[in-house]
């Protein structure tokens, strides 16, 4: 299960930002929420960590779970957000893999061509 921080920290990595003043800006924020974020003052909104899935191309409810997690003082609410947290992050890397490798693996002609499909394109077993 990932952090606030992690998040951010991802969020930087991806689109190439160097500061926390850049990434207030895409999180369309403040650099003083970033900071609060950051030292754990306050925690990320429900429209913020939707953003963050927007941001990093993940499930907006894997987000939300860990954030959740994060935020909870009840170990067994805790203990349930990680949960929901750690399936919705496989349910989503599973969901990638069933939709992305069918494309990537019928993206040439060969492949379409021993496959018996006339177009080659994302397609269903």
């Amino acid at each position: 299960m990932k952090t606030t921080l992690e998040f951010l920290d991802a969020i930087k990595a991806k689109h190439g930002l160097t500061s926390d003043y850049q990434l207030a800006k895409h999180l369309d924020c403040t650099h003083s929420a970033i900071s609060n974020y950051r030292s754990g003052r306050s925690r990320l909104g429900e429209d913020e960590a939707c953003k963050v899935a927007e941001l990093l191309g993940l499930e907006a409810g894997y987000i939300l779970s860990c954030i959740a997690a994060e935020r909870s003082k009840n170990p067994r609410a805790k203990k349930a957000w990680e949960w929901s947290a750690q399936h919705l992050g496989g349910i989503a890397a599973a969901l990638a893999l069933f939709l992305i490798l069918p494309t990537v693996a019928m993206d040439n002609r060969e492949n379409a061509a021993f496959s018996g499909l006339d177009n080659p394109g994302l397609y269903i077993m």
